[in-house]
């Protein structure tokens, strides 16, 4: 008997490593593509917390699954929903760039070229310009984002199983679409949640280390877009003085030098770009910020886009963009609303707009039961998701735009509020079950 389970062992393994080889030899242009395709796979079980937790494991190979689908399909088969306008031209771009060099680098002056000439530098590395290696990168991103995410879990102190949360992190139509192909949300979102974990980590311990660790993740995700560029300097300012602020005196000393430095270190980097996409810092800077919205917004705006919002963000003044901001963030987050579902993709919209404010509902509650240094980490979670959300909101004019920008602070969302929304389905559950031959006791079905 040992005998046949040897053989079993070594037939089964010699069958998958056959499999995992045919690609290779089927494809030899894409064979680094395929390598990474098996390494968004492998990646996370080198961290500890993945590989100890069976059900976590499976959780985020579930969620690569899909997203691998998805790149597959639209590789080597048709392309798929999504990714036949600006994912595709950031590949076209991409492949531009490598034929003709990267004779000038656009980074923190235009995000779209810079994402561009990053996809164009891989394939020059790889010795190929595969469309199916530039999902890969995307994946990839997804893969260490879900790895990021239990981080920031651990840190906030979640204590329920994090696979539920990495199934609704990754598997919602949005991420599966946008961050399956060669765009920008699946870096966006991991490059957020890194500057959010070393943010606590900071909180944690205050250091040289934290601090120069989110400082390179917000310059490169202020290099993704000038929104994010915003975003990341609040969010850097915000960790600082959250991480120094009512310790010791040498200790405040240090924090508000460094965070001087950065402010100024921002400042000059956006008033070095000109008139390009960081210029939204230079705005900021110069009190200009009124009218670079209300450019970016008329820029943006679409006179026959059916999915637009139909609201004015009035930036005459202070108090009149102060005055319209609400309906502007309230559209931006929740619509469409039912009467203006006319198809799938709205109703795929409307879906997600639901599950926001079930999870935004379910943030709240988790807030309110929280005290001491759990309820002021939950709350400097919040703050910058409320702050990336708010600013989105500014420079985006319909639903169709937003289902992808809601993607890079979807993880907080997630991870605040989708603990308690996962007790409480498990309870609800067992309350439905709970009388009949079938019911789940601590999260395990038994038979009564």
């Amino acid at each position: 008997m040992p005998g046949d389970m040897n053989l079993k062992i070594v037939v089964t393994s010699a069958a998958t490593t056959f499999l995992l080889v045919l690609p290779l030899y089927y494809f030899p242009t894409d064979r680094a593509a395929w390598l990474l395709f098996y390494a968004s796979f492998a990646v996370v079980l080198f961290f500890r917390e993945v590989r100890a937790n069976l059900a976590l494991t499976l959780a985020i190979w579930a969620v690569l699954a899909i997203h691998q689908i998805i790149a597959i399909t639209n590789a080597f088969s048709h392309t798929v929903y999504g990714a036949d306008k600006d994912a595709y031209r950031f590949y076209l771009d991409a492949v531009r760039y490598l034929d003709e060099g990267v004779r000038d680098w656009h980074l923190f002056s235009d995000a779209a070229a810079t994402y561009s000439q990053l996809l164009a530098s891989s394939f020059r590395l790889t010795g190929t310009s595969s469309l199916f290696l530039g999902e890969q990168f995307s994946i990839m991103a997804v893969a260490l984002s879900c790895v990021t995410l239990v981080k920031i879990g651990r840190l906030l102190g979640v204590g329920s199983p994090f696979a539920p949360l990495i199934l609704l992190f990754g598997l919602i139509p949005s991420s599966i679409i946008y961050c399956s192909v060669t765009m920008r949300e699946a870096l966006q979102s991991l490059l957020t949640l890194l500057l959010v974990y070393w943010a606590l980590r900071l909180r944690d311990r205050p250091g040289l280390g934290p601090i120069m660790a989110m400082t390179f993740v917000a310059l490169a995700l202020g290099a993704s877009h000038h929104g994010l560029a915003i975003f990341a300097l609040f969010a850097v300012v915000g960790a600082i003085v959250w991480a120094y602020g009512g310790r010791a005196r040498r200790s405040a000393i240090l924090g508000k030098v460094i965070l001087g430095t950065v402010i100024v270190a921002s400042l000059v980097v956006a008033l070095n770009r000109g008139e390009h996409y960081l210029h939204a810092l230079g705005a900021l800077q110069s009190g200009r910020v009124l009218e670079f919205v209300d450019d970016f917004r008329m820029r943006t705006f679409e006179l026959d886009a059916r999915t637009n919002y139909g609201v004015h963000l009035n930036t005459s003044s202070l108090g009149s963009m102060t005055l319209t901001l609400f309906p502007v963030v309230i559209y931006y987050m929740f619509a469409p609303f039912p009467w203006q579902v006319a198809n799938l993709s709205d109703a795929v919209a409307f879906a997600e707009a639901a599950l926001r404010l079930i999870l935004l509902l379910s943030t709240v509650v988790a807030f309110r039961r929280l005290r001491g240094e759990p309820r002021k980490r939950m709350a400097f979670v919040i703050f910058l998701f409320a702050l990336a959300e708010g600013l989105w909101a500014l420079g985006t004019v319909n639903w169709g735009t937003a289902i992808r920008h809601h993607l890079p602070a979807w993880g907080l969302l997630v991870v605040t509020g989708g603990p308690l929304l996962v007790v409480r389905l498990r309870a609800l559950a067992n309350s439905l079950i709970g009388h009949g031959p079938l019911a789940l006791r601590g999260g395990e079905r038994t038979v009564q």
